[in-house]
């Protein structure tokens, strides 16, 4: 459910706010949400972050992606 959230909302913010900015969060956030999910003990703690994880992988990879298409000649 994360990325197809993702799919419909980061995609559209690469676009108004630039591509690099939400690849950058998206990376960061990834790091975050993988220490959160290695603590977690609780089962709705666990749901939230990989929902969030979905979120992370969108940005991530299809923002990435294009962003790095853009960048090469």
């Amino acid at each position: 459910m994360g990325i197809v959230v993702g799919c419909l909302t980061l995609t559209k913010l690469g676009d108004f706010y630039g591509r690099r900015p939400l690849y950058l969060v998206g990376l960061a956030m990834n790091f975050v949400i993988v220490l959160v999910l290695m603590l977690s003990v609780w089962p709705w703690l666990t749901a939230i972050a990989l929902f969030s994880l979905g979120l992370s992988i969108t940005a991530r990879y299809y923002v990435g992606y294009t962003f790095t298409v853009e960048m090469n000649p």
